[in-house]
């Protein structure tokens, strides 16, 4: 049976119960186990989970958890079934949550980009690298970042000037934080 609008709006969000095995046969209806681009989706989601690992979010998440769930999002109700878009959202929060992309103790906030981008394009490529770091805020180092307003600005701006792609990654972030 069907809920009402109203008991849409009372309940709340109950995400898919999903791990490493429902995860890969989601993937495995987009792209065959033996292609490069299940394989490569399947590495991210390791690598994603590893460095969140100890992890957790408001609420005592697991760290993971929001970005495979923004990526089920981004599957599930979005339709997305590009492999490149569903590796930036698995990576959307790699840099400001994880050391996946550099560790940032010491860097100025373009150094530390550099370094991530390197990492980003050398292990996946030039595309995800710049979804993810469209989407990553800008790391307060007390040289080119100083303060919260300033990061909101930078940030803000990255947003503004973001490819579509970029976007896409961003909407299925956002409806999650929403959600929980």
């Amino acid at each position: 049976m069907a809920m009402s609008a109203a008991e849409r709006r009372e309940s709340p969000y109950v995400p898919p119960v999903e791990n490493r095995s429902t995860f890969a046969v989601r993937i495995g209806r987009l792209f065959p186990p033996t292609s490069d681009e299940h394989r490569r989706t399947m590495m991210t989601y390791d690598k994603v989970k590893a460095a969140c690992h100890g992890g957790f979010r408001i609420g005592l998440e697991r760290s993971f958890e929001h970005p495979r769930r923004a990526t089920i999002i981004a599957i599930d109700e979005l339709g997305i079934t590009d492999p490149d878009i569903i590796d930036a959202l698995l990576l959307h929060d790699t840099g400001e949550d994880t050391n996946l992309l550099g560790p940032s103790d010491n860097l100025r906030n373009s150094e530390w980009r550099e370094i991530a981008h390197w990492r980003l394009v050398h292990d996946w490529n030039e595309r995800v690298a710049e979804m993810v770091l469209a989407v990553t805020r800008p790391l307060p180092d007390g040289i080119e970042v100083k303060t919260k307003e300033q990061e909101e600005e930078m940030y803000q701006e990255q947003l503004r000037n973001a490819s579509f792609e970029a976007l896409i990654v961003k909407m299925p972030d956002s409806l999650h934080n929403l959600r929980t």
